[in-house]
């Protein structure tokens, strides 16, 4: 246990989460999100730990396998994110162009593990044609809602799921490329 560590962190929340960031984590023909380790929640204590951990991640076997199916060489470099945990009632990934189909589709994979989505962990899929946003983005819209697991319901509202998509869209436009 790192006191100074543990003690700048007291003013934030009673609980962490250590995620992963890799500087090839994500590329033009390549998405890794998720294939480094998260850890959390932790207590203030044991964010350290976490830290060495997460550093450690690219040496494990699901990250050899992604590099080894992806022809990389590494992740290019691993950063750590240290985030205040919050209780969401679901989590995910969004694509702002769908990376297996339409790329016109927002794609967002869903979970209600809101640090686990990755590969099996996901619960749904949902497309939206990003022409379809509507403009006031609570109302209206329509998705495509795919189960991969459970009981075949969305977890998002319709209004939450235009919300998300249509703030995606608005920072592909400031970016001026997919994210």
């Amino acid at each position: 246990y790192e006191p100074a560590i543990g003690d700048a962190l007291m003013g934030y929340g009673p609980e962490f989460f250590v995620r992963s960031s890799a500087v090839n984590e994500d590329g033009d023909d390549s998405s890794g999100a998720g294939r480094l380790e998260s850890f959390g929640p932790l207590g203030p204590e044991n964010v350290l730990e976490g830290v060495k951990r997460v550093y450690a991640s690219p040496f494990d076997e699901k990250a050899i396998n992604y590099l080894q199916e992806n022809n990389l060489d590494s992740f290019g470099g691993v950063a750590v994110v240290v985030q205040e945990a919050i209780d969401p009632e679901f989590g995910g990934v969004m694509y702002t162009s769908d990376p297996n189909g339409d790329p016109n589709d927002v794609y967002i994979e869903v979970n209600e593990t809101p640090w686990q989505v990755v590969d099996d962990d996901v619960r749904g899929i949902v497309h939206v044609d990003s022409d379809d946003i509507p403009s006031g983005r609570s109302e209206g819209g329509s998705f495509r809602y795919n189960a991969n697991k459970g009981d075949g319901e969305p977890l998002m509202s319709r209004s939450d799921t235009m919300m998300v998509a249509g703030t995606g869209i608005d920072i592909q436009e400031m970016y001026d490329s997919p994210m």
